[in-house]
Parts: C-alpha cells; structure tokens; sequence
C-alpha cells in the first residue's frame, strides 16, 4: 500500500496520527449521513454537509499499526509495553490497549523532528518470510526545493513472528484530539499491488544534543546528578572527592551504524570544579556500543540519582586515558601493554584488564602540563575507511592553552572493535576533583573530507560572526550558525518587528569555536509563531548583530 499524506498544518504532541494496514472482521457497510448547518441567512440559511463512514466496528481488527513519535514526546504506550509499531491480534484497531503488542521502537529522524505542513510520502507492505510476517513501512516527507534530505523520516523492517494477519483488507488513518491546531488532512494517489518489496529511503541524520544521561549503576561516588538548563549538559558534584569512580554515561538517540565518506563525531566540553585529573588514570572518557547498560532510573538507594539500571560490561569501543604531569600510560593488565588509548572489547568500558582489549597508542600531552582543574574541549571521532578498518581520532584541550593531547590511528585488528555506537562514557576518580560538569555534548556526522580532530588541533575562528539562517525563508525550522574566537557570555534572541521578544535560543556562557543552534518557529511558551518576519539577535560582551528571518508557513 502506497500514497501521499498531507497535513495543513504542523503537528507536534504525543501519538497524534495512529494508521495501519488491516484485517476488519466487521468493517460494516459504507453509511452517509447529512448534517444541516446554519451559515448566513442573508444568502442561504442552511448548508447541507454530508459525511461517509464505515458503519461495522473498530474492535475485531487483525493487522499493524503505526504511531510515528514527534519531537520530544515519549514513545507511545499500551497493554504490551512501549513501542511506534504495534501488531493488532482481534483488537480495536485505533489503540494500543486491547489486544495489541508492540514490535518495534523506530524513533524518527532527524533527531527529535516532529511533521510539519505539508506532503508525505507512505508506504506499507506485509510479506511471509520464512514463516513469520515481515513488515515494511515508511512515511517521509517531501524534501523541500533547495534541500538535502528531508524534515521528516518514519520507517523500517520489522518481523511479526505470531503472524496476527494472514490477509489485508483495509487502511486506516486517524488524527487524535489533542492535536490541537489540526484542521484537517488529505490522502491521494493510494494504491494496492503485490509487488517486489520496497526499499525504505535512506535515513536523514542531523547533528544533536545528548539528554539521556545518568550515573553506572553502583559508581556514584557518593555525588549528585543534575541535568544542566540546556538539552547536552550535565552535572555530577559531591560536598568532597568520590569515594568510588563517579561514571556518566549519554546515549544516543539511536544506535548511529558508521557510514561511507563520513565521520562519526562527538563533541563537547568537561570542567572539572576542585580537581582535575592529576591522579594517574583518573579521567576516562570514550565512544562504545552496548546493550547492556539497561534503562534509565531514579534510584532510591543513591537520592533518587537518575542511574542505568544494567551493567558496565559488555561494552564495545574506545576509551581514552590522557595523562597529567610526569604520569605514564595506563597499564592494559589483560594484554600486557600499556598506552593512552584503546579499544574495548566485550568488555567494561572503563576497565583495561580485559585480555580482549587493545591499545591504539601511547600519546604524549603538553610536556610537563598538570591537568589540574578547569575546561577542556573534547572531541571523538570515527571513519570507515575502504578497507574495512576504522581511523579512530580524539583531542583534549584546556581552554586556557595550558593542556593539549591528540591521538590519531587505523585500528586494523582483524576482530574490528565496532562498526556502530549507542552511547559515551565518563569517569573521574580524582583525589581533589569535587565535580565534573559536562556541557554541549553533540553527536554529528561530518564528510569524512572535514574531520574535526588534527594534529594542530580545529583551527579556532578569529573574530566574531553570527551568519545568516539557512535557509531564509523557512518553514518551519532553520539553523543559525555563529563563531565565537574565545570563550564568550553570550544571548542569542528572537524578537518580532515590535521588539517584543519571542525566544532565547541561547543565554549562557560559552566556549570558543564554531555554533550553531536551530529554531522552529516555537515561542517561549512552546506556541507556533506566525508567518512574518523576525529578528535574532546576538549579543557578547565584544560583539552585537542582528540578521532577519522569514517564516513562511
């Protein structure tokens, strides 16, 4: 089943749209009904209206539904758990609590984008594959005239191994109540065939900002999480040093498979309050996979901290180890080596005492430099490279100029370490540290052509720039790019033409380098805005400027 559906106006709550392919044991007849309503009396004081409807039932329904998550809302729940694919056993086909289990999370793409006005592209299909039942399925937005990829992305390829349907003979569409700006939406050109599967349209990806974060379970130290007031920061601090390594792990929206021709990045800052990692080994950091850690939960033996309820083991990446002063390498006990970096095997991600594991170098910071306490910029990375091996990269440098180290190597084990990442990894067992506050942790894909991690470190901007939004005009979202030469105290705004002020997209200190931040027509109270022009406005100590953008919706 094929078509295109479209959508007057954006659409942006928990589970609003609801639709699937179906066996209706009771779909009834086609019913019309009239409906007399008064328009004006001075032309004509009756309209007549008349609606169509299946007369039969909901319930009695075999087959697969689809909720499609929207921005940050949580994944839809129901009788059987949590999911956005749902598999309908003589249910009501329209919800997720009578006899219905999910079979699939499919979080959509980018990250955390919601639909918009306008087309989109579907597709549904079941197929017995081996004895199960195969489904496909995709709903993707038209790509708009001068863009990339599209806004929004919705699909997959899951297994129904209980078979609920053996045969189709319906669709159905369905808008909740609680979108509440929805006037209405349009299906066209939908088409029934048996045919060859189809290929489900490439996956868009958009940089973004980790928000799941929480302690390993059993390593708080004895400290306090605390989210930071922007989506990428978080905090864990103590009243004095750790009593155990502290551990802080992100995880990403969704597992990102490494591709052709790109660079798998993670970005971001550390600053380390009282301490920093003077101690031998004392700051661990790295890039893994793993589906061990388990789920994130308020923890009432530790001050209801938010922490992963699974383990440390079973993870698969590399860590990083940098040295401070006249410390030497870490020792890779299970291997007999030792280096700054390395690969994880299968293994606890902190630890270097798995036989599995290997060491990837021995890098040498800035001669003599303390890593005492302060910020240090970070960044990961990873490329495929054409023969099958990975280049892995990483920098870590104090804002100050007083600390710097970089690694660069091919890891070309023949038991190759990873081929995709779901997560980062921190942990600090310093002496005198009393907190570690990580901030703009960002999780990009860059052409491989442009990668972030040199020798001589990403050459930072030499004046201040905020750039012009992209694309202008826009609808609804649109990135604002912006350069910062030194670490800077920084509101970027937007106002209408009245001056009145929409939103602050940013209020908050910042380190030096290359920003960008995204606006999608929201105010400050989560409200769509209006079509019009607006203006951001960015102001630091140094610098001020303004660029103007138009929404058009």
């Amino acid at each position: 089943m094929t078509g295109k559906f479209e959508i007057m106006e954006d659409m942006n709550a928990w589970s609003p749209l609801r639709y699937g392919i179906f066996y209706h044991s009771d779909p009834g007849a086609l019913a019309t009904s009239e409906t007399q309503m008064y328009i004006d009396s001075s032309v004509t004081p009756w309209d007549t209206t008349y609606n169509v409807e299946w007369n039969g039932s909901e319930s009695g329904s075999y087959g697969y539904m689809f909720t499609p998550r929207l921005g940050t809302n949580g994944v839809p729940s129901g009788s059987g758990g949590s999911g956005e694919v749902w598999a309908t056993e003589n249910g009501n086909w329209i919800s997720t609590w009578t006899s219905t289990s999910p079979i699939g999370v499919v979080p959509p793409a980018p990250a955390r984008a919601y639909m918009t006005a306008g087309v989109y592209n579907f597709a549904m299909s079941v197929q017995l594959v081996r004895g199960i039942n195969e489904v496909r399925f995709y709903m993707v937005k038209e790509i708009a005239t001068g863009e990339e990829q599209p806004d929004y992305w919705f699909g997959g390829i899951l297994d129904d191994p209980n078979r609920v349907a053996s045969m189709i003979n319906g669709i159905c569409f369905s808008i909740n109540n609680n979108a509440e700006d929805m006037t209405g939406y349009k299906l066209s050109e939908v088409k029934v065939d048996y045919t060859d599967p189809f290929t489900i349209p490439e996956k868009p990806f958009s940089s973004y900002y980790l928000d799941n974060w929480a302690f390993g379970r059993g390593l708080t130290g004895g400290w306090d999480l605390e989210y930071g007031d922007f989506v990428g920061d978080v905090g864990v601090s103590g009243t004095a040093a750790p009593d155990t390594t502290v551990t802080v792990r992100g995880e990403f929206i969704e597992p990102h498979p490494l591709k052709e021709g790109k660079a798998l990045q993670v970005t971001g800052s550390i600053t380390l309050v009282g301490g920093g990692f003077e101690d031998a080994n004392s700051l661990r950091f790295g890039l893994f996979y793993s589906e061990a850690a388990g789920v994130m939960w308020q923890d009432s033996t530790v001050d209801s901290n938010w922490v992963w309820n699974g383990t440390h083991e079973h993870h698969t990446g590399y860590l990083i180890l940098p040295q401070s002063g006249t410390n030497g390498p870490a020792e890779w006990a299970g291997i007999g080596a030792t280096g700054t970096w390395g690969g994880v095997v299968d293994g606890s991600w902190l630890n270097t005492d798995d036989a599995r594991s290997n060491v990837l170098g021995s890098q040498a910071h800035t001669a003599g430099a303390v890593a005492g306490a302060g910020t240090y910029d970070f960044v990961i990375e990873v490329v495929p490279l054409a023969d099958g091996t990975n280049k892995v990269a990483f920098r870590l440098d104090n804002t100050d100029g007083s600390y710097s180290v970089f690694g660069s190597a091919v890891d070309n084990h023949v038991a190759l370490v990873a081929d995709e990442f779901n997560c980062v990894g921190f942990a600090i067992d310093n002496s005198t540290t009393t907190a570690m506050n990580l901030t703009e942790v960002m999780v990009d894909m860059i052409p491989s052509g442009t990668v972030g991690v040199d020798k001589d470190g990403p050459a930072l901007p030499m004046v201040y720039a905020l750039h012009q939004n992209y694309p202008n005009p826009f609808n609804p979202t649109s990135t604002i790019k912006y350069e910062l030469p030194e670490m800077s105290d920084v509101s970027l705004v937007v106002y209408n033409l009245l001056g009145r002020e929409i939103i602050r997209l940013v209020d908050r200190s910042m380190r030096a380098g290359y920003h960008q931040v995204q606006w999608n027509g929201i105010d400050a109270r989560g409200r769509a805005v209006t079509s019009g022009l607006y203006i951001a406005r960015l102001v630091t100590p140094e610098y001020t400027k303004s660029i103007k953008m138009l929404l058009l919706k």
